[in-house]
């Protein structure tokens, strides 16, 4: 894993200075990349790679980068892991190339030399790389197919430049912090701006499964090289299934467990966590260290995430740490949020990770196993699986209940609509309610945005005291979701787990991981987004997938975890508000969103924000997720426009 910048220059002729800029602007990644720093310019001053390194595989001087093939022809910057790469490099090394080092980095640029850029479809893992083919002046970039890992970009008419995170390119003189305000209804909903546009107005980002390049003769070209598959199996019998999920399982975690340091796993106390460090303790020849967050209060209430971790813990004989935060600890993480809010992300969750990545990096740990993409896959999330049910008992009233009388009944019913939930929302959002429901069928939109949308359009509404949204944010997850194969023809549930997959997953929880476990220098590996475990949850069929949240996940915890976690119901990631809204955080909190610069550029009504830091502070939880998204968006505004 590593920290990655760059730049081509497109048009003016060599830049003397090009060296010192990607420098300051490597530098800014230094806590991506703690172990080395390293620096490439080309002769004729055009380029210049950089990169930070965290020393994962191949910890020798030999793993540096920016990385050369034998005569420098073409060089690579490198962020990710790839899990196939011995077997690349047995082939490889039969095609008759030479290696220097025993890491994965190399890997790639020797692949280019034998298949150009189509290599990115030999490679399994999560990457996001820059290649510069010297001869052509051209880079060719790619990012992993389910954003496991991030890649942003600048382009002007001078010059291309990319980078791991946007405080880079905003180190660049040619990159400006005008915001991109039309983008504030998307950040709204999904507590993120999904790419390709960030909230910079110079800055994109490449999206999940997509591919670019650019040279001097031939301008930027962005192209997707994959999207989600249709699945290529439907296992019958309940067997097989479990077999099948065994394998799969078994070999996606054994593969993340291959690295030159030791290898831990966050422990939430639940199936998917759980899981994780079973199959992690049976890949081991030592105890796993896993890390539980926990808050004051939890340690002896049994329903609790530690509680439910230790036995884990106990059950698997790991080497277990349990972190508290307080109010007084999330105070001193204040900073790093506000270093994080070059790309809002408005989880609170976030804060609560960043502590765990710490203490992880304190105990000498910097590779995490975690349990993300286990919902999305195998249909974990309520509100998704209780309209899954819906559908299948009421779709014919749904076609023939008119978009017009649809929106009336909403108009008539008004907030007594909005308080009658279809699926309840745990963030406090209208997102489940009649009203938005009827709302969106009017308009013919999706009824299901994915998991945990914020604030509703007209929640939005009244955020801006009446005034009109400059763009709907159901517009971009309408274009993702149409770039997915055969979406329309999926069954009901199917589409239900890829809205998820196709947005939330990589736009807001992957990307809330690698920036919180990255500031401290901790990589994280996603064994339930490895291809094969996702091509069995999507085989899964419609009837067992219909029957409760995770059939075919829990039936296999069942064997293999205790009886008090495997029957758990699920949990969201807790964030009370006792802590994240303690004393030492509510100053700021109410200093940054009642700023008047804040609510200039923003144009939210103040009486509204104020009403949700009333909320906040008398009714503990109840509009706490919307007030900490417009805090992280207020410390952007502060801190980076």
């Amino acid at each position: 894993m590593c920290g990655i910048v760059g730049t081509l220059v497109l048009r003016g002729g060599a830049d003397p200075a090009l060296g010192r800029t990607i420098a300051t602007a490597r530098d800014r990644l230094a806590h991506r990349g703690p172990d080395d720093a390293g620096l490439w310019v080309d002769a004729d001053g055009c380029c210049a790679l950089a990169a930070q390194r965290l020393a994962i595989r191949d910890r020798s001087p030999a793993g540096r980068q920016p990385m050369p093939n034998e005569d420098e022809t073409i060089w690579v910057v490198f962020n990710g892991e790839i899990y196939n790469a011995d077997a690349l490099r047995y082939e490889l090394l039969a095609a008759g190339h030479r290696f220097r080092s025993r890491g994965d980095t190399e890997i790639l640029v020797h692949l280019y030399e034998d298949h150009g850029a189509e290599f990115v479809h030999r490679l399994d893992g999560i990457f996001s790389f820059v290649v510069y083919d010297r001869p052509r002046r051209r880079l060719v970039g790619a990012r992993d197919r389910l954003g496991v890992k991030p890649l942003y970009y600048a382009c002007s008419a001078r010059r291309f430049a990319f980078a791991s995170e946007p405080k880079a390119l905003l180190a660049l003189p040619e990159v400006g912090r005008t915001p991109r305000l039309e983008e504030l209804p998307a950040y709204l909903a999904f507590n993120c701006v999904p790419g390709p546009a960030t909230l910079h107005r110079d800055i994109a980002k490449l999206e999940p499964g997509s591919r670019f390049e650019v040279s001097a003769a031939g301008g930027f070209r962005r192209e997707r090289f994959w999207t989600p598959p249709p699945p290529a199996r439907r296992y019958g019998g309940a067997r097989e299934r479990m077999d099948a999920l065994d394998g799969a399982l078994r070999a996606a975690v054994a593969k993340r467990m291959v690295a030159d340091v030791p290898v831990g796993a966050t422990l939430s106390g639940g199936i998917d966590s759980g899981l994780v460090v079973a199959l992690m303790a049976e890949c081991s020849g030592a105890p796993v260290p896993t890390f539980t967050i926990g808050y004051p209060g939890q340690e002896q209430d049994p329903t609790s995430d530690p509680c439910h971790a230790r036995t884990v813990a106990a059950h698997f004989g790991t080497l277990h740490h349990e972190i508290v935060l307080t109010a007084d600890a999330l105070g001193g993480l204040l900073d790093d949020l506000a270093t994080l809010a070059d790309d809002p992300i408005g989880a609170p969750s976030e804060a609560a990770l960043l502590c765990l990545a710490r203490a992880a990096r304190e105990r000498g740990v910097t590779v995490l196993q975690i349990g993300e993409g286990a919902d999305e896959g195998f249909d974990g999330y309520l509100g998704a699986h209780r309209l899954a049910r819906i559908e299948a008992r009421l779709a014919r009233f749904g076609r023939l209940l008119p978009p017009r009388l649809a929106g009336l009944l909403g108009r008539a019913g008004g907030a007594a609509l909005e308080r009658v939930s279809v699926h309840r929302s745990r963030i406090g959002s209208a997102d489940g309610s009649l009203r938005e429901l009827l709302r969106r069928h009017a308009h013919r939109e999706a009824l299901y945005w994915g998991h945990g949308v914020l604030f509703t359009p007209p929640e939005q509404e009244r955020l801006r005291d009446g005034g009109s949204a400059v763009a709907s944010p159901y517009d971009r997850l309408a274009a993702r979701l149409a770039l997915v194969d055969g979406f329309a023809r999926r069954p009901y549930v199917e589409r239900l787990a890829l809205t998820d997959l196709v947005l939330q997953l990589p736009e807001r929880l992957l990307m809330r991981v690698d920036r919180a476990t990255m500031r401290y220098g901790v990589e994280a590996r996603v064994p339930f987004l490895d291809p094969a475990v996702l091509a069995l949850a999507f085989g899964v069929p419609r009837s067992l997938r219909l029957t409760r949240p995770k059939p075919l996940l829990r039936a296999y915890a069942a064997a293999r975890l205790p009886i008090t976690v495997a029957t758990r119901p699920k949990v969201g990631f807790p964030t009370p508000g006792r802590v994240f809204l303690g004393a030492p955080v509510l100053a700021d909190v109410r200093a940054k969103v009642l700023a008047k610069p804040f609510l200039e550029l923003t144009a939210f009504a103040p009486d509204r924000v104020r009403d949700l830091l009333r909320e906040c502070e008398h009714a503990g939880m109840r509009g706490m997720p919307q007030l900490w998204s417009l805090y992280v968006l207020a410390l952007w505004v502060h801190h980076w426009t």
